[in-house]
């Protein structure tokens, strides 16, 4: 919660975590949902979203041995080049989760980590873009 980039990296592990918050949209149909991330340091490696158990975590309550545990991978995609826009599909993802709270996490798949800029950094924030019928 304090810093710039979220990082994902398989050696050393590090794992970055999101959580959305859907409750407005319950009952509505969306057509369209895309992540967008901003890349803050390059790496061309496959990246995983994995489902996350639980949405009861905080940016500055979890830490390695409490933070909840992975689920199954619901999409994924490679890294890029230092301030591109990487931009993925989720909306069956979003469908099934319209009304609730959404946490995921992105795990790397190789030691070439992807650094991504964080909430806390001045533009290029991860968003969700929603497009509903």
């Amino acid at each position: 919660g304090k810093y710039t980039s979220l990082q994902m990296d398989n050696s050393p592990l590090k794992i970055a975590y999101l959580k959305f918050d859907l409750t407005s949209f319950a009952g509505k149909t969306i057509e369209s949902a895309k992540l967008r991330l901003k890349v803050f340091n390059y790496s061309e490696q496959m990246q995983r979203l994995k489902y996350v158990a639980s949405n009861s975590w905080s940016e500055t309550g979890m830490t390695f041995e409490n933070k909840p545990s992975l689920g199954n991978i619901f999409a994924t995609f490679e890294g890029g080049d230092v301030g591109e826009t990487i931009e993925i599909d989720i909306t069956n993802v979003i469908n099934t989760n319209v009304g609730k709270i959404f946490s995921f996490a992105i795990e790397n798949t190789d030691s070439d980590g992807l650094y991504i800029n964080s909430r806390e950094a001045s533009s290029g924030k991860p968003e969700l873009v929603i497009t509903v019928n």
